[in-house]
């Protein structure tokens, strides 16, 4: 999966796996967004002896 939206500041990308993160106090008011998504992904990745992970790319990085 990739996201290729506004990013967040690094300091918050351990906490991404977290159940009800949410990335900045600007998003809280996104009734659309729970928080759940990554949890429950890793969750299940995790029940069938599977990995996830986060990779940073720097803006001019190549993919």
């Amino acid at each position: 999966m990739s996201y290729n939206g506004s990013g967040m500041p690094e300091n918050e990308i351990p906490k991404v796996f977290d159940r009800f993160f949410k990335v900045g106090k600007s998003r809280s008011g996104d009734s659309m967004n729970n928080g759940l998504g990554l949890s429950i992904c890793k969750w299940i990745v995790e029940a069938y002896q599977g990995n996830i992970k986060i990779e940073v790319w720097k803006e001019k990085e190549q993919r």
